[in-house]
Parts: C-alpha cells; structure tokens; sequence
C-alpha cells in the first residue's frame, strides 16, 4: 500500500466542499427570505377573508332588515286595504 497523499486533489476537494457549503447557505438564506414572505402573504390573507366575512354579515343583515322592512309594509298595506274595504262595509250598511 502506498501512503502518498495526492495534494492536488485534496485542494480540489477542499475547493470544492467551500464552494458547495457556500451555495448551501445561499440557498437556506433565499429559502428563509420566502418563508418570510410567505408568512406576509398568507396574514395578509387572513386579514382579507376577516375583512370579506364582516361586509358579507353586514350585507347579509341588510339583506334581512330589508326584508323585514318590506314584508312589514306589505302587510301595513294590506291591513290598510281591509281596514278601508270594512269602512266602505259599514258606510254601505249603514246607508241602507
């Protein structure tokens, strides 16, 4: 067995493990960098739908309000209606 050392080699290996640690560490910090964003993205989502949800229960309790509101002035209408038909009955019967 021969215990020669090729230097040449072991530099080039060296070399070339620096290199591949250095674009590790490229790599992590870009990795980092878009965690980082995608945690920006996804609060600012979050806030967005809470924001979406409140103008969908308000609209929704408009919605409501305005159906309440019409339903109660049909019925005003209609017990107006019956109230002038009963008028009309009894100025019809009395008349007689």
């Amino acid at each position: 067995m021969d215990n020669r050392l090729d230097v040449g080699q072991l530099l080039e290996d060296s070399d070339q493990k620096a290199a591949a640690v250095e674009q590790l560490a490229s790599v992590e910090e870009e990795l980092t960098q878009t965690l980082e964003r995608l945690q920006e993205v996804e609060n600012e989502s979050i806030c967005k739908i809470a924001e979406l949800q409140k103008q969908l229960q308000d609209k929704t309790a408009e919605i409501v309000d305005l159906s309440v509101s019409s339903q109660l002035s049909t019925l005003y209408r209609r017990e107006f209606r019956i109230s002038l038909i009963n008028d009309i009955i009894c100025m019809m019967i009395f008349q007689v």
